[in-house]
């Protein structure tokens, strides 16, 4: 009976644990203002560029392999000068493009759910 039951809670274990890993995600985050990048790759992330909107950016050097990097959304500008207005414009797309250290690009974007709106509406163009 032991054998059996330390056999059914190391299966459980492991069942969770890779439910866990599956469900890690979009490495791009967004909640109350902050948009937060988690790099889980093995590599650095360098000459990285957001772009919110296709209009407003913003830069970091660097993002670190197996870490995060969190921007608030009222730091990215457009080429005026000109602060996101968080709370005043919807957002419809985020990209992120960096090269790793050996050139080898990359490019997240991120997913945005259709709108109750556009659901009301039935548009289906997006």
């Amino acid at each position: 009976m032991r054998r059996f039951l330390f056999a059914a809670v190391a299966l459980v274990a492991a069942a969770v644990s890779a439910c866990a890993e599956r469900q890690l995600g979009d490495p791009m985050q967004l909640d109350a203002g902050i948009l937060t990048v988690d790099n889980r790759t093995e590599h650095d992330w360098e000459n990285v560029k957001i772009l919110l909107n296709q209009y407003y950016h913003a830069q970091a050097k660097v993002i670190r392999a197996k870490s995060r990097f969190t921007a608030p959304l009222r730091m990215f500008v457009s080429g005026w000068g000109q602060n996101f207005p968080y709370g005043q414009q919807q957002i419809w797309e985020i990209t992120l493009t960096a090269t790793q250290a050996n050139g080898t690009p990359v490019e997240l974007k991120f997913n945005f759910e259709r709108s109750r709106l556009e659901d009301a509406l039935g548009r289906k163009d997006k």
